[in-house]
C-alpha cells in the first residue's frame, strides 16, 4: 500500500557501504504485539546465528517516521556508552514545523502534549519510559524480559517499559529520555483528526476520518491548512484534561491525582494558557500569550519557505 520497498531498494542503491537487512512478512488480522515480536525477535535469531555475544542496540520507530534529527544516533550510542546500567532510551517524537505553521491548533495541542510529559517525567508517578515510535533497548534487557506481548492489541510499547521497570525494581537509571533523540513522523493521522472534528489526543483511538479527508493525499491536507480557533482549541485541551483524568481516577493506576492535576498545571503555563476548573471543566481565561506565540511562529515559516 505504500512505497517501503521501493525506497529500501534506493536507499541500498545510494549508501552500499551501509548492511540493510529488509523482512517482509504480511500478518492476517489485527495485533500490533506480534508484529513488533516478529520483528524484533528476528533481529536476536540473527544475532545468534552470527554467535554475537555482545551486547547490540535495538532501535524501534514506527511507519509513520519522516525523519531523524541529526546527530540521532550519535545521541543514542552515547548516552549507552556512558551508562552501563541504562537498559532502554526513548526520545521526543515530533511534527515537521510546516504542519505546525498550516495547523496551528495541532501546534498548540502537541505541545501540550509534549509539556505535560516533559514535566510529568520528573514527578513521583513519571511518565510511560518506552514508547514504539522512538524508544533504543539493549539486546539483553529486550531478551531477559521475553520481548514483546504477542497477544497486545495495543500499548505493546508501554507494557515492554513496564516490564523492565518491574524486573529492575523501579531503578530509574535503568530507563530514561534524550531530549536530543529527536524524530519527525508524518503529521497526516494529526491532520486527519482536527480536520474530522476528532481531539488529537484521540487520533489513535479509531479511524474516524471524514471520507473527503480520508481520499486526500498528505499534500493535499497540508496545503488544506486550517485556522487557529479558539473554540477548537478548548475541545482539544477539554479532551486532553478528561483523558489523563480518567487514567488518574484508575484504581492501582500508574499516575496519582497529585501528580496530573501539578503536571497539567505546568504544562498549561508552559503553553501560555490561563484557565480554572469548574468542576471537571476546562474554563480559558486568557490565551493571548499562546496566540502571540503561534502567530510569530507561522511568521517565522512563511519568511524561511
Amino acid at each position: 500500500r505504500d512505497s517501503t520497498k521501493e525506497e529500501i531498494e534506493r536507499f541500498k542503491k545510494d549508501h552500499p557501504e551501509m548492511q540493510v537487512v529488509h523482512l517482509y512478512k504480511a500478518f492476517d488480522g489485527k495485533g500490533i504485539g506480534r508484529v513488533r515480536k516478529y520483528l524484533a525477535d528476528s533481529f536476536l535469531e540473527r544475532k545468534r546465528k552470527a554467535q554475537r555475544n555482545d551486547s547490540m542496540l535495538m532501535i524501534s520507530h514506527d511507519a509513520d517516521l519522516e525523519g531523524l534529527r541529526s546527530g540521532y544516533l550519535d545521541a543514542i550510542r552515547k548516552r549507552f556508552d556512558a551508562e552501563p546500567d541504562l537498559d532502554a532510551l526513548a526520545g521526543p517524537i515530533d511534527l515537521p514545523e510546516e504542519a505546525y505553521a498550516k495547523y496551528p491548533l495541532i501546534h498548540a495541542s502537541v505541545r501540550l502534549l509534549n509539556f505535560f510529559h516533559t514535566v510529568l517525567r520528573h514527578s513521583p508517578s513519571g511518565a510511560p519510559r518506552v514508547q514504539g515510535a522512538n524508544t533504543a533497548i539493549r539486546s539483553g534487557a529486550y531478551a531477559l524480559i521475553g520481548g514483546y506481548n504477542e497477544r497486545a492489541k495495543v500499548a505493546e510499547d508501554l507494557e515492554l517499559g513496564w516490564l523492565i521497570e518491574h524486573g529492575r525494581k523501579k531503578v530509574k537509571s535503568r530507563l530514561d529520555f534524550a531530549t536530543d533523540a529527536r524524530v519527525y513522523t508524518n503529521p497526516r493521522r494529526e491532520i486527519e483528526s482536527v480536520l474530522s472534528d476528532v481531539p488529537v489526543i484521540r487520533r489513535y483511538d479509531a479511524f474516524e476520518a471524514n471520507e473527503r479527508v480520508r481520499d486526500m493525499s498528505i499534500d493535499e491536507l497540508m496545503q488544506e491548512g486550517q485556522d487557529f480557533s479558539v473554540e477548537e482549541f478548548q475541545r482539544e485541551v477539554q479532551a486532553t484534561y478528561l483523558h489523563f483524568l480518567k487514567r488518574a481516577q484508575t484504581k492501582g493506576g500508574w499516575l496519582s491525582m497529585e501528580d496530573f492535576q501539578k503536571s497539567f498545571a505546568r504544562a498549561m503555563s508552559f503553553l501560555g494558557v490561563a484557565y480554572h476548573l469548574e468542576g471537571d471543566a476546562i474554563v480559558l481565561d486568557d490565551i493571548s500569550k499562546l496566540t502571540k506565540g503561534l502567530t510569530e511562529f507561522q511568521e517565522k515559516e512563511r519568511k524561511a519557505a
